[in-house]
């Protein structure tokens, strides 16, 4: 019995050597791509490649076909995640490609194709091409989502759905108050810098605490990527359309970056909101 167990013994820390040896070299491997990094510990948050903060939006997008390349690849943010499940994962885990079309040569737009496939869009060219404006323009319906990997027991997600662990990360927001804080704040500058400090990160976008609800008050129970062909037009429950970031450290709360602090009413209603989510968890 004693031989057994420690056969066993010797067995897990193999297979613990080897998973660390392969997140290694996948680690090293991805380093010498020209590769991108999320910004939080949530997956398909921004993420930066290039020196350039890019975000989830499905108003900009391409077909793949033979003028689009990879790039190299994204990675993950682990700063935070010390827990063995998040390191199994990171060993196990698929390459995320970055996708670009050669004729794009601002790299505006582009593809992270995984498990999944999401597009991508420079924050900047959002503001300068108007799609914030037209965002809030467009929409009825907004909400705030955490950016923050979160765990609840698998009991409660495989009875409830995992997109339920995501609704609690999110909270209403009415259109009057997107509108007030843009027309005070204006453009901003979304800045790499300012996911590095020790903060907590906040997604403001058009949507609903359930995104079906959302799907099918605007386009009739399902979204579709627009400017791809209809054979190929990719279909999304949860569409995001990005209005800006909001940072929370050491009490104060900031829209788009650090220079536009949130205060009186506002700061009120949206602490209301996240202390909310955090209360869920």
């Amino acid at each position: 019995m004693k031989k057994r167990i420690r056969i066993c013994l010797l067995v897990f820390l193999v297979i613990l050597i080897i998973c660390g040896i392969c997140a290694v070299i996948r680690d090293v491997s991805i380093s010498l791509n020209m590769d991108g990094e999320y910004l939080t510990d949530a997956y398909q948050e921004p993420f930066v490649y290039q020196g350039e903060v890019y975000v989830r939006s499905d108003l900009n997008s391409f077909p793949e076909s033979e003028e689009t390349e990879v790039l190299g690849c994204v990675r993950e943010n682990w700063q935070d995640s010390l827990s063995l499940v998040k390191w199994y994962r990171r060993c196990l885990e698929v390459q995320s490609d970055v996708i670009g079309d050669r004729r794009d040569l601002e790299r505006s737009c582009l593809k992270i194709r995984g498990a999944k496939e999401y597009f991508y869009t420079k924050a900047s060219v959002l503001e300068s091409n108007g799609d914030i404006d037209r965002v809030i323009r467009e929409f009825d319906d907004f909400i705030i989502q955490e950016c923050k990997t979160r765990s609840l027991p698998w009991e409660e997600l495989e009875a409830r759905g995992v997109e339920w662990e995501i609704e609690l990360q999110r909270f209403q927001l009415p259109k009057e108050s997107v509108e007030a804080m843009r027309e005070l704040y204006g453009p901003v500058s979304i800045r790499e810098e300012d996911f590095k400090r020790h903060n907590e990160v906040y997604l403001l976008m058009a949507g609903d605490t359930d995104m079906t609800d959302f799907c099918v008050k605007y386009f009739n129970g399902n979204y579709k990527i627009p400017e791809l062909e209809e054979e190929a037009r990719a279909e999304r429950f949860q569409p995001h359309f990005f209005i800006s970031v909001l940072f929370l450290e050491d009490g104060k709360l900031y829209y788009g970056n650090y220079e536009n602090e949130i205060t009186g009413e506002m700061y009120e209603v949206i602490i209301q909101g996240i202390e909310g989510i955090k209360a869920a968890f």
